[in-house]
């Protein structure tokens, strides 16, 4: 097979990058290749924060054929220091060519000093916004429109008919192990978990980090409870087992907007607005059809990953919320990609990118 099509290449290092989501936090997760003649000669991925980038990986596997050739890269690359080099210098030191990205980095650093201005005053040529829209679905917080509000990401495990679990609450290990270990990769990339209270009493949850993730902390969790007794029944749960925050919320038609930590003892301190805890808030919401029905209620749901498992559970325990009066009207997601894990479909779907 031969790679000259900029799209069909970009397309599959997009699929290449997907299974690494999360594994890099809190840098996204990018994926390049080298081109020569039609011929893919080497590639990489980004999978952990402080090591080499996708496009150097790519370089050093390539070696002497990377002169001449063409880059691919999911996201542009970096101009600047951090724990490593600027990947431009490596392009330029490789004798690249042309380089092709899909989506534009974000980052302030980056933004002062584009990609483009520094590989074309080198002599390579550059092409940007191949499959932008596809790319952003790698890191969908990365890539929002604006920092102020909390960007949430809603995670449902659901049957064929669309339960989440028995109803006698029963859930656990409805989809694949490949299926979790990719939620855990999330976890790892979120500043909190979300949870509603009747999940916690249920089910008594750790909410960590599992499945062989590297991570160096826990997330922090956020439970959404009115009752005014869940944070003295809280400090007898798993979730203090860890050492990380714990909060409570009141969920509002604005969604997440203030968090009270839960101290050791039960005690409540200050409500404070989300924003002041974290600068940028990364959401997962795991916990709990009615949680997840408020949230889209309140159309602050950026993000919907639907894990659907091959069984059918029956019974009354759905999700979605109120049915709207006309098709017209309903919650739509204009957005969407599907994957497989193992016997396990996830559709994914995003309100904008």
């Amino acid at each position: 097979m031969t790679w000259r099509d900029p799209i069909a290449v970009m397309r599959a290092l997009i699929q290449k990058a997907h299974p690494y989501r999360g594994l890099g936090a809190p840098n996204p997760v990018v994926a390049a290749a080298v081109i020569r003649d039609g011929q893919w000669v080497a590639d990489g991925v980004h999978v952990r924060a402080g090591c080499a980038h996708a496009e150097v990986l790519a370089l050093d596997q390539a070696g002497d054929l990377a002169q001449g050739a063409t880059l691919y890269v999911t996201l542009e690359p970096c101009t600047h220091w951090g724990k490593t080099p600027p990947c431009c210098d490596a392009i330029i030191s490789a004798g690249i060519a042309h380089v092709v990205w899909a989506v534009d980095d974000p980052s302030p650093h980056v933004r002062r000093l584009p990609a483009q201005s520094v590989l074309e005053a080198a002599g390579i040529g550059v092409t940007g916004g191949v499959l932008a829209d596809h790319a952003r679905f790698l890191n969908p917080a990365f890539h929002r429109p604006t920092s102020d509000a909390p960007f949430i990401t809603l995670k449902l495990a659901q049957s064929l008919d669309g339960k989440l679990a028995l109803d006698n609450g029963d859930s656990a290990y409805l989809t694949s192990v490949s299926a979790r270990r990719y939620v855990h990769q999330i976890r790892n990339a979120v500043d909190a978990i979300v949870v509603g209270a009747q999940t916690v009493w249920m089910d008594d949850p750790e909410l960590t980090i599992r499945h062989g993730v590297e991570h160096a902390q826990a997330p922090a969790v956020i439970v959404a409870s009115r009752d005014p007794n869940t944070p003295k029944r809280l400090c007898d749960t798993r979730l203090f087992a860890v050492d990380r925050p714990v909060y409570t919320t009141t969920l509002s038609t604005a969604g997440i907007t203030h968090v009270q930590r839960v101290n050791a003892n039960g005690t409540l301190g200050p409500s404070e607005p989300i924003s002041a805890v974290w600068g940028s808030p990364y959401l997962l919401v795991e916990g709990g059809g009615i949680v997840a029905n408020q949230l889209l209620q309140a159309g602050v749901v950026d993000e919907l990953m639907v894990m659907i498992a091959p069984c059918i559970l029956g019974g009354s325990r759905g999700w979605g919320g109120n049915s709207p009066d006309a098709l017209d009207r309903c919650l739509r997601y204009s957005h969407t990609h599907v994957h497989q894990f193992d016997d396990t479909v996830m559709i994914q779907g995003l309100t904008g990118v």
